[in-house]
This record gives structure tokens, C-alpha cells and sequence, in this order.
């Protein structure tokens, strides 16, 4: 038997602790982003046998358990500011295999495959209490499960009179997805976008193959099981920003530039 467990945690914080006299500042004069990113490749060799010899048993079992957090919090009364800023956590990619193979060339031969899949993976955001995020011109706040894909697979074969052949493959694939913001936080932006994303074409397959004997009393059998949780706890205040002023800026030469779309030619511009 192959026996595969992973805790796979990872975490952003910024100002957990802080008071009102003592918090975490940062002023970014542009791009703003704040991250934690998460992937997982989990393709263990599965537990594989293959015997003869009379009335020979032969079971094998794969069992993978993958468990994984991904979280970017703003701490109490932290304060965060840029003109596009970014609060995000992401889990990019999961992809995680379970596979377990049992063969036996006998009389009276039994073959139990047994492959097993256990996957919860949690992201979130989390606004805590009194914190402060500022997007000038835009400000995006996700949790983001984006490419899921899992599966287990068992094989079992009997050659022979007769046999039990019996091939089987579950599969659990568990996600929450979470945005969370106190009532006394604060999120300012001229442009605010919340999501919380899983992927809608999530991989979750458990498949058999069975090669049985010519008398044979097992069978295959496949489990699958999703559960896909994905919530906005909002109840932070918005403050909807003004557009930036325009701004016009001649120079020297008489080149213009600035934020105001203009033509020129040899007599005006055109603004």
C-alpha cells in the first residue's frame, strides 16, 4: 500500500496585531499588489503488484490526502494604499493523482485495486477589523481557485479459470472560496471588484480498468464526490472615488501631454 498525506499551507499578512496608534502602513505611488500563491503536484508511484501461483491474493491500496490554505489577510487598522492595487489570494493549479494496480495469472486468484483521492483546499481574503485598502483608480479584491484537476484510477486482472476481480477508485474533491471583510473595515476605490472564483471545469474523475477471469465474482466499482463552496462576507464600508482631475500640461516647445486626449496642428489643438 502507498499511504500520501500533505498539509500544504500558505499565508500573506500584512499588520495582524495592530491597534490604532500602532498598525502597519504601506503607500505605493503606482501598483500595489498583495499575494499569497499556492500550487500542488502530487503524482505519487501507486502501490503495483502483479503474482500467479494457486488461489494467490493480491490487494493493493493507494490513498492520497491533500489539505491546503491559502490566505492573504490586512490586519487590524492596517492601512494599504496605491493607485491600482491588488488584494488577492490564488491557488493557480492543483493537480493531484491517486493510482493503485493489482495483476495475478492463477486459478482462484483475487485482485483488489483500491485507489482513494481526498482533496480540501481552502483561499481566502480576509479584511480585518478597522483595516483600510485604497485602489486611487481601481482596487481588486479576489480569492481564486483557478485550475483543479484530480484523479484517481485503480486497475485489477485475473487470468484464470476463475477469480475475484475488483478494481476501485473514489474521488473527494472539497473547495471553499472566500472573501471576508469587518463591518469596520474600509475598502476605497473609483473602480472595486470582489470575486471569489473556483474553477468551473474542475477535473474530479475516478476511473477503473477490470480484466477479469473467465469465471469471475468481483466487480468494478467508482465514487465520485465535489463539493464547491464560494462566498463574499462583505461588510466593510465603500468609499467610491472620483475619476483623477484632468490634467493638461504644455510645454516649452508646445508639445502637450497629460490625461486630456488632444490633436494639434499647425494653428490650434483640439482638446
Amino acid at each position: 500500500s502507498t499511504s500520501v498525506t500533505i498539509n500544504d499551507t500558505t499565508g500573506t499578512s500584512i499588520g495582524l496585531g495592530g491597534s490604532a496608534t500602532d498598525h502597519a502602513t504601506i503607500i505605493a505611488l503606482n501598483a500595489l499588489d498583495v499575494e499569497a500563491r499556492m500550487a500542488t503536484t502530487v503524482a505519487p508511484n501507486g502501490p503495483s503488484a502483479d503474482t500467479g501461483g494457486l488461489g494467490v491474493n493480491v490487494n493493493t491500496n493507494g490513498d492520497v490526502r491533500v489539505t491546503a490554505d491559502t490566505t492573504t489577510e490586512i490586519g487590524t487598522y492596517a492601512s494599504l494604499q496605491g493607485n491600482t492595487t491588488q488584494i488577492l489570494a490564488r491557488v493557480t493549479a492543483l493537480n493531484l493523482q491517486s493510482n493503485a494496480s493489482a495483476d495475478a495469472d492463477a486459478l482462484g486468484a483475487s485482485t483488489n485495486a483500491t485507489a482513494s483521492l481526498t482533496t480540501t483546499s481552502t483561499v481566502a481574503v480576509n479584511l480585518d477589523a478597522h483595516s483600510l485598502v485604497i485602489g486611487e483608480s481601481e482596487l481588486d479584491i479576489r480569492a481564486r481557485q483557478e485550475s483543479l484537476q484530480t484523479s484517481a484510477y485503480a486497475e485489477s486482472s485475473t487470468s484464470g479459470l476463475g477469480g475475484d476481480t475488483s478494481p476501485s477508485a473514489s474521488n473527494t474533491l472539497t473547495t471553499f472560496t472566500d472573501v471576508n471583510a469587518d463591518a469596520t473595515a474600509e475598502a476605497d476605490a473609483h473602480v472595486l471588484f470582489v470575486e471569489a472564483y473556483a474553477d468551473p471545469n474542475a477535473g474530479f474523475s475516478a476511473n477503473t480498468d477490470r480484466s477479469a477471469a473467465v469465471i469471475d465474482t468481483g466487480s468494478s466499482s467508482s465514487a465520485q464526490t465535489i463539493t464547491f463552496d464560494r462566498d463574499i462576507n462583505w461588510n466593510a464600508g465603500i468609499v467610491v472615488l472620483p475619476a483623477p482631475d484632468p490634467t493638461l500640461i504644455v510645454a516649452a516647445n508646445g508639445a502637450i501631454s497629460g490625461n486630456i486626449a488632444a490633436t494639434q496642428n499647425a494653428n490650434h489643438t483640439v482638446l
